[in-house]
């Protein structure tokens, strides 16, 4: 673990402190990122430090007369002075001695002989010395604070060093922030840097110990430093993300060659690709996927199918290094055992958005239903391809599933057992009151007891739901579900579901998900199935905790659409 290093900031807060400026003004001018400025104790502690780190600097430069300079305080001088007027007498120590013992080696003898009488005057000139020893000693105090910022000045030029990238947190920050730092896995100030980047104004969430004060603290000393360490916080990471454009999100990764999403990665010179009808691949690409609306496509359908063609164009020309359209039969054998085991620097979270740079285009190696679904999607393209033109053979006619792709199906992909759910209602329980925790479990609910697909309840509204005179003492209750291209369908709830139904009728343009247990208003909620998936992945790991181990990956391992084949029935 590195020491602290000492900067220009350090040298500049001590000549603040020499001078006798306020300590809580300097430390928030020069050291605002060491600490809470408010803390004297940590503010004096530092002071000790410095000093101590100087003295040393000072030693290293053979100069032990400026290290016992840098030593002394000078606001101890001007107090000390009155009260040596009146000591008792002694034997006093020779010029020398004294000058060795009060660390004035380094001043002119005359000055030594000036101080050594205010320490030792006469007898008779010591009764009548108040007024003018103030006077002396208030000189001496001056002559010494220009001695000390002239050694400051002295060190600076030969022990000061700028930060850079490859520097570890320890060698600048605090020591209590360096350790919060490292032990969410952030050891030098380029990963600092790079998080704070990949995560936007709130990098701090998940440091344990690090609030949105030191957090911004932080920032400032970057922001300061930025030119020294080559590197810096995007514009981004000064805002909440709600504030930002698109422009101004997009702007964050510039587009090139490497492990970027399908609208920022460039294809190399010679890689392009044309086909018989004369467009590139890129080209080829683009008017397949079309845009939701097209081509009588649903906007998840447009999504599947660029992360799809995403997936295959990076991996044709980063790994195989041959455009799409000269894609053969090995090739397509090869891209399916990729799939199925990628490289760590493919893979990354889901929840990184498209703008981050920690956003990856896999999460882990597909089992055989993604891979499955893989290779359909890819055999679609290049029967569409066949058919514009494009290309003249389909290579993944023929392809399978590989067969260690069997490894990636987890034995916990098991149906969801009443222990699972009742986990999951503690979890929400634990969130308090609330829209959102109402509109969660209403949500939970749904995927629980209905068959619609996540796309499919964001997309339904109030006025998709009919009531059904029934037999019984209830009314029956179906909801319509419209499929673009294709004939609706009718189905009915479930006596769970109908009880989460407001008493009162609801406009019927209201999302269904906004409408809580008794009716209230509470806003149209997630906006697309992303949204979704990430608020259920939450809680699902929220409930894994309460479960006993050998139970808590079948939770770890739900989502959203898997919850509605998954649940057991009962």
């Amino acid at each position: 673990m590195a020491l602290r290093r000492l900067h220009p900031g350090h040298f500049a807060f001590m000549r603040a402190v020499v001078q006798g400026m306020d300590e809580r003004a300097s430390w928030e001018r020069y050291l605002r990122v060491a600490g809470e400025p408010t803390d004297l104790r940590t503010i004096r502690r530092t002071v000790t430090w410095i000093r101590d780190a100087f003295a040393a600097a000072a030693y290293r430069e053979q100069r032990p007369g400026t290290a016992r300079l840098i030593l002394i305080n000078p606001e101890a001088v001007s107090t000390a002075a009155p009260a040596a007027a009146t000591a008792v007498a002694a034997p006093p120590p020779s010029l020398e001695e004294f000058a060795l013992s009060r660390g004035l080696e380094d001043f002119s003898e005359d000055e030594q002989i000036e101080a050594y009488k205010e320490a030792y005057p006469p007898r008779a000139a010591a009764a009548p010395a108040t007024a003018f020893a103030a006077r002396r000693a208030q000189s001496r105090r001056a002559r010494l604070i220009a001695r000390q910022l002239e050694a400051l000045r002295w060190l600076e030029q030969r022990v000061a060093q700028a930060p850079r990238a490859t520097d570890s947190v320890e060698a600048w920050l605090a020591p209590a922030m360096a350790r919060r730092l490292r032990t969410a896995g952030i050891v030098t100030l380029e990963a600092l840097v790079a998080r704070i980047n990949a995560r936007g104004a709130r990098w701090w969430r998940g440091v344990r110990g690090i609030g949105q004060g030191k957090a911004a603290r932080i920032q400032d000393w970057l922001r300061v430093h930025q030119q020294a360490i080559g590197v810096r916080p995007g514009d981004h990471a000064w805002r909440p993300r709600r504030q930002l454009t698109d422009a101004e999100l997009a702007s964050v990764v510039p587009k090139g060659t490497g492990v970027l999403p399908y609208e920022k990665f460039d294809v190399p010179a010679g890689l392009e690709g044309q086909g018989k009808a004369g467009q590139t691949d890129r080209e080829a690409l683009d008017a397949w996927i079309g845009k939701p609306g097209e081509q009588s496509r649903a906007p998840a359908t447009v999504r599947g199918y660029r992360k799809e063609a995403e997936r295959l164009l990076l991996w044709a020309v980063l790994e195989r290094r041959k455009p799409l359209c000269q894609m053969d039969g090995e090739d397509a054998k090869a891209y399916l055992a990729f799939l199925a085991a990628p490289p760590p620097h493919w893979c990354g979270p889901r929840h990184h958005q498209r703008w981050s740079p920690l956003w990856r285009p896999l999460e882990a190696g597909l089992g055989p239903a993604a891979l499955t679904q893989a290779r359909a999607v890819a055999r679609v393209l290049f029967s569409h391809w066949v058919k514009v033109g494009h290309v003249a053979t389909n290579p993944f006619e023929a392809a399978v599933v590989p067969e260690q792709a069997a490894q990636n199906t987890a034995p916990e992909h098991a149906p969801m057992q009443p222990e699972h759910w009742d986990a999951i209602e503690v979890a929400l329980a634990r969130r308090g009151e609330g829209p959102r925790r109402q509109r969660l479990q209403l949500a939970m609910a749904w995927l629980r007891h209905g068959t619609l697909r996540p796309s499919q309840l964001l997309q339904a509204v109030c006025g998709d739901l009919t009531s059904v005179r029934g037999h019984g003492r209830h009314d029956a209750w179906q909801v319509l579900v419209r499929r673009r291209g294709r004939t609706a369908r009718v189905l009915s709830l479930v006596q769970p579901l109908i009880e989460l139904l407001p008493p009162q009728p609801a406009p019927p343009e209201r999302p269904l998900l906004s409408v809580g247990q008794q009716g209230r208003e509470e806003g149209a909620g997630w906006r697309t199935p992303s949204g979704l998936y990430k608020a259920v992945k939450a809680l699902l790991i929220e409930a894994a905790a309460l479960v006993h181990p050998s139970r808590a990956n079948t939770l770890r391992a739900a989502s959203p659409s898997r919850l509605l084949v998954r649940t057991a029935i009962t």
